[in-house]
């Protein structure tokens, strides 16, 4: 079983290898990776700034920002204009998050997909939250990562445009207080992330718990 984990983990690590590379807080502000037909950049709008994070496509353009709230008080108006497509973020349940580093796989693995016209889902919001739960149920995963109305602290993926029209909207918008991407691990509900995503003592024995979801995520349709 020991073996069977590590050689998990093992491909999973290729797999990511291919589709993310993580930047340290405080790296240089760009980084690029090459995965055959498909570029992501990654890169801080500002060197040493975590407050958000940007991903860009194979074009070089921007394609979304990663945020955390907390403190949010309107989240059932903000879903509401999300229904409404006058605002397109993903909002993310920060308590089913163990870093950024998941948020950062589940939305470059969406954004292959749209690359490749291999989406599960209508659209990127919803292919981010479907890649982001722990089956291969739409609705199930959607339910249970995406945020509700009385959640308080939330993950944010804001698609971007041009003139940054949604980011701007949802800052205007929301009623919360913006942290640093960093602070994400201390709103995990370890206990509930582990159940949710059925991972074993066995498995936390050889590895983390950002690793054993990270593995699950890259490993989605896939197997």
């Amino acid at each position: 079983m020991y073996v069977f984990i590590i050689i998990l983990v093992w491909i999973t690590t290729l797999l990511l290898g291919l589709l993310v590379s993580r930047v340290p807080m405080c790296q240089s502000p760009s980084y690029r990776r090459d995965e055959g037909a498909l570029f992501l950049w990654f890169t801080k709008k500002k060197a040493c700034c975590p407050m958000e994070y940007v991903m860009h496509n194979r074009e070089g353009n921007r394609a979304a920002t990663i945020l955390l709230y907390d403190n949010v008080t309107n989240c059932s108006d903000l879903r509401q204009m999300v229904l409404n497509s006058g605002l397109q973020v993903c909002l993310i349940r920060a308590s089913l998050v163990a870093d950024v580093f998941q948020v950062q796989c589940a939305l470059a693995k969406a954004l292959a997909n749209h690359s490749n016209g291999r989406m599960k889902t209508r659209s990127l919001l919803s292919e981010i939250l479907y890649i982001l739960g722990p089956t291969g149920s739409i609705g199930d995963s959607l339910r249970q990562m995406g945020a509700q109305d009385s959640d308080t602290t939330l993950v944010l993926v804001c698609m971007n445009d041009p003139e940054d029209r949604h980011l701007n909207s949802l800052k205007e918008h929301i009623k919360g207080s913006q942290l640093p991407l960093d602070s994400i691990p201390q709103f995990t509900d370890c206990k509930a992330l582990a159940k949710l995503f059925k991972v074993t003592e066995k498995e936390l024995s050889v590895g983390s718990l950002l690793d054993a979801v990270v593995t699950r995520i890259a490993l989605k349709d896939m197997v």
